[in-house]
């Protein structure tokens, strides 16, 4: 969690006297290192970024739950959509069979009617041979 870290800083210092210089700038720069506050700063960024990252995962679980209900409801429509099809795939099989029943209908009233004129003309020609 936030606030319970620790910083550690190493300083290396040299006993040599060519580098005393070097070694009091190290040691005086530790020390203000020493008295910077970090645990405030950790405090108040980490309950900012821990605010803004419930505040992504609420946006989430929202976003998550409005696309669930989106899922319902095109799922639901998908079903509607198949039985609708299923429906018409069999509206258009009956009408496919009722044009095929229709041609063959038509062909036998065309077949009947010749017959009939046929039949009507050897009529005819047997009045005419009776004559």
């Amino acid at each position: 969690g936030s606030g319970n870290s620790r910083t550690m800083m190493v300083v290396n210092i040299s006993p040599v006297d060519t580098s005393l210089e070097e070694s009091m700038n190290a040691l005086q720069f530790a020390t203000r290192v020493r008295n910077i506050q970090l645990d405030t700063a950790q405090q108040s960024g980490g309950g900012v970024v821990e605010k803004n990252l419930q505040d992504t995962i609420r946006g989430l679980k929202k976003q998550l739950k409005t696309l669930k209900g989106a899922q319902e409801k095109l799922e639901t429509e998908c079903t509607t959509l198949k039985r609708d099809n299923a429906r018409m795939s069999e509206q258009v099989q009956t009408i496919q069979t009722a044009r095929l029943q229709s041609k063959a209908y038509e062909g036998l009233q065309k077949q009947m009617i010749e017959l009939e004129e046929k039949y009507d003309k050897e009529q005819i020609v047997r009045q005419e041979t009776e004559e």
